[in-house]
């Protein structure tokens, strides 16, 4: 089942979990890539959806991942989230991406973020975004923009954006932008706006639980990032049943050649879980 906030592993509550299940229901075509307004309406949520989080000395207001996909389900607006729901299921591979999931190791991105990592004025892409809980503890930080991504139009309008609007002020907001669909589109769209400032820190969390994703995801962090810009991918050093993990994503960032890669964070609480930063090798 969905649970708001960090996976526990004692459970098996991880991504990955039911993917070779699910694998088989997945089509070929992938969602095309959509921008999503930010600035508009006051966001419209229920109290009881509303969970407040402190963290790194930030306090901060998320909405309930579980309880908005319960009211889009009876409002008949899940979309794709609908099969996962009903299939009890974290993820479903090219179809829902577990964005309505706060994954823990956005919070390890936050706890090394808070540790001394400029974020003053700096351009910052969050991959996989979800919650953006990364995103919003940048933009309270001083980042002077963020763009969120995420697989599932449904996540990036009825979690992320609210998730922004509930705690940055709007005049923090008016340079940022929410794009949902592939990252092999975000990649084509990022190329194609070379007037439009790269990221000086490119953010992403639990994304590599499967392999097949990865050239996706390392286009993504290329076409995204600024030059002498950096990347910072938090993950789990394995994922069971999937074979995804820090280790072998290491090794495939070697093999791919357009980065380096080092481990500036590590926890072992529950499974061991790492931040790699990527930068470029030229």
């Amino acid at each position: 089942m969905f649970k708001f906030g960090f996976c526990d592993e004692e459970k098996g509550d991880l991504p990955g979990q039911d993917i070779d299940n699910a694998s088989g229901t997945c089509g070929p075509n992938r969602p095309a890539l959509q921008e999503h307004a930010i600035l508009g309406p006051p966001v419209s949520t229920q109290e009881s959806e509303l969970v407040p989080l402190s963290l790194c000395g930030q306090k901060m207001l998320f909405l309930n991942g579980d309880l908005v996909m319960l009211r889009l389900q009876r409002q008949g607006m899940a979309g794709d989230l609908g099969r996962a729901s009903e299939a009890h299921t974290d993820l479903i591979p090219d179809v829902y991406e577990g964005g309505m999931k706060l994954w823990e190791c956005s919070r390890d991105l936050v706890t090394f973020l808070s540790a001394g990592e400029p974020l003053e004025g700096r351009h910052v892409l969050e991959l996989g975004c979800g919650a953006a809980l990364p995103a919003v503890f940048c933009l309270l930080r001083g980042a002077a923009s963020v763009t969120v991504q995420d697989y599932n139009r449904e996540v990036i309008d009825h979690l992320t954006v609210p998730n922004l609007r509930l705690n940055v002020p709007e005049s923090r907001l008016a340079g940022c932008r929410a794009l949902s669909g592939d990252w092999a589109a975000l990649a084509d769209r990022l190329r194609a706006e070379p007037g439009r400032p790269r990221a000086h820190l490119v953010l992403t969390s639990e994304t590599i639980y499967r392999r097949a994703s990865w050239p996706r995801l390392l286009d993504a962090v290329d076409a995204g990032l600024a030059d002498g810009g950096t990347a910072l991918v938090a993950a789990k050093t394995f994922y069971f049943g999937v074979g995804g993990g820090t280790r072998a994503f290491e090794q495939a960032v070697l093999e791919d050649g357009r980065f380096s890669s080092e481990v500036v964070f590590s926890t072992k609480q529950g499974l061991h879980r790492e931040i790699l930063r990527l930068v470029r090798t030229t």
